[in-house]
């Protein structure tokens, strides 16, 4: 039983999921999205089966055929690899893990593009190349270029 990866829970000798489909569901009053995701495995399996859950809090692991809860556990957070989510499978080709996730909040401005800034760019000289015109066009000038480059 060899990790494929050695950051992840994920054993050689288990199958891997060739889909899977994510339902999502937003409840808005109580900040929350309801999840769900439905594993579809290349051959049915019985036995346990690893999977990574980082930060994660699992509400269940049902058959999708029956509804019927699947025995699961999580472990405590490992630093790196997260926690260890091992679903026991008894010959099934699926199963569908149900979870909540936080949703995140809007944002303070109430709008989801950043205002641009009204302050006027100081003068730096830090760019100065010598110029033959006169004094005060070489200050717009530099005005410009140094605010251009700060909007960029």
């Amino acid at each position: 039983m060899a990790p494929i990866d050695p950051h992840s829970f994920t054993e050689s000798t288990h199958p891997l999921a060739t889909h899977i489909s994510l339902s999502l569901f937003f409840d808005f009053p109580s900040s929350t999205i309801h999840a769900s995701a439905l594993f579809t495995l290349p051959a049915p399996h019985s036995g346990p089966l690893s999977l990574d859950a980082r930060a994660l809090t699992v509400h269940s692991v049902l058959d999708p055929q029956s509804s019927a809860p699947l025995p699961f556990s999580l472990s405590s957070p490992d630093p790196i690899k997260g926690c260890h989510l091992t679903v026991s499978l008894s010959n099934h080709s699926s199963f569908l893990i149900v979870y909540p996730l936080p949703l995140p909040p809007p944002p303070s401005s109430g709008s989801l593009l950043p205002k641009p800034s009204t302050k006027r760019c100081r003068l730096s000289t830090h760019n100065a190349r010598p110029s033959t015109r006169a004094p005060s066009s070489h200050a717009r000038t530099l005005r410009r270029r140094v605010c251009a480059t700060r909007k960029a």
